[in-house]
C-alpha cells in the first residue's frame, strides 16, 4: 500500500487554501497511488485548529465522493492525550474513511507498557484499520518491536506500521518480530522515502510518502521495487528533508504550480 502524507496548502495569510487542496487531490486521485493520509505530520496538523481539521477532512471526503474516487483515505488522530484521540475517533467513526494514523504520544514519553495501553485503548474504539506510527525524530520516543506484537495480540483491527525510525538494527528487529509471530495481522510500511529498498528486501508492504505529493507515479514505481525509479527520485527525496518537513515539499509543489503559495505556519517559516 502506497499512500501520500498530504500537505495542507495555505494562503499567504495562513488560512487554508481549498482551491489548491482540490488541485492537489485531483493530482493524487488520478495517479496510481492507493490513497492519502490526511492530517498527518506533513499536513502541519499540530498547528491546525480542531475546527480546521474537521473542515479539511470534510472537504477531502466530499471531493472523493464528488469524483467517485476509490482511493483510500486514512486520517491522523494523534495526540499526547489518549482521551483526545478517543474523542477524535468517536467523532470520525461514522465517516467514510478507511482507517486511522496514530502516532506514538509526543512529549509525555510513556513507557512501553503505556504505549501498549494507549494503542489498545484507541484500537478498541474502532473497527477500522489503524496505522501505528513510530517517528522518534519528532516524538523523542521509540516503539519497541515487541510492543507492536503485544498490541496486535490484544486487538482485532487490521494493523499497519508506519516505521520512521531509520536505525537499520531496529528495523531488522521489527521485521523479525513480525516474522516470528505469523498469527498477528500486521503489515509494515516505510515511513521514510529513502528507506524503501531496504524495507522491500525485508518484506515491507509499501510506503507513506512525502515526495508523492509531487511525484506520485515515480514513488509508486519505487515502492513496487523499481530501483531505477528509486535512484531517479533520490535527489528529490533528499531535498524534501534538507529542512523540516513540509517546508521543502511545499516549496517544490509551489514551483511546480500545484499549490498557490509555499506558506507554512509558525513556528515553521518558509525560506
Amino acid at each position: 500500500m502506497t499512500l501520500t502524507a498530504i500537505i495542507t496548502p495555505f494562503f499567504d495569510d495562513c488560512s487554508v487554501d481549498y482551491n489548491s487542496l482540490a488541485k492537489l487531490l485531483k493530482f493524487q486521485f488520478e495517479s496510481s497511488l492507493d490513497g492519502i493520509v490526511a492530517l498527518g505530520s506533513t499536513a502541519e496538523t499540530i498547528v491546525l485548529r480542531e475546527s480546521e481539521q474537521e473542515q479539511i477532512l470534510s472537504f477531502i471526503l466530499d471531493y472523493k465522493l464528488k469524483t467517485n474516487s476509490t482511493k483510500k483515505i486514512f486520517v491522523g488522530v494523534s495526540s499526547s492525550s489518549t482521551a483526545e484521540v478517543l474523542d477524535r475517533i468517536n467523532k470520525y467513526n461514522n465517516l467514510a474513511i478507511d482507517g486511522y494514523l496514530l502516532c506514538t504520544p509526543a512529549y509525555n514519553k510513556p513507557q512501553q507498557q503505556g504505549l501498549i495501553s494507549h494503542f489498545v485503548t484507541c484500537c478498541n474504539a474502532t473497527t477500522k484499520p489503524v496505522i501505528m506510527y513510530n517517528v522518534p525524530s519528532r516524538t523523542g520516543l521509540n516503539m519497541d518491536p515487541n510492543t507492536y506484537i503485544a498490541i496486535a495480540k490484544q486487538v482485532k483491527n487490521k494493523l499497519y506500521i508506519k516505521e520512521a525510525n531509520d536505525n537499520s538494527t531496529h528495523i531488522c528487529k521489527l521485521f523479525l518480530a513480525v516474522r516470528n509471530n505469523p498469527d498477528v495481522n500486521i503489515e509494515i510500511l516505510s515511513g521514510n522515502d529513502d528507506m524503501v529498498p531496504f524495507f522491500n528486501q525485508l518484506g515491507g508492504r509499501g510506503l507513506i510518502s512525502v515526495l508523492s505529493n509531487l511525484e506520485p507515479e515515480a514513488v509508486v514505481n519505487m515502492a513496487n521495487g523499481d530501483i531505477d525509479a528509486y535512484f531517479e527520485c533520490l535527489p528529490k527525496i533528499n531535498a524534501c528533508f534538507e529542512q523540516t518537513n513540509p517546508v521543502p515539499i511545499k516549496d517544490m509543489l509551489y514551483k511546480a504550480g500545484i499549490i498557490a503559495t509555499n506558506q507554512v505556519r509558525m513556528p515553521l517559516i518558509r525560506t
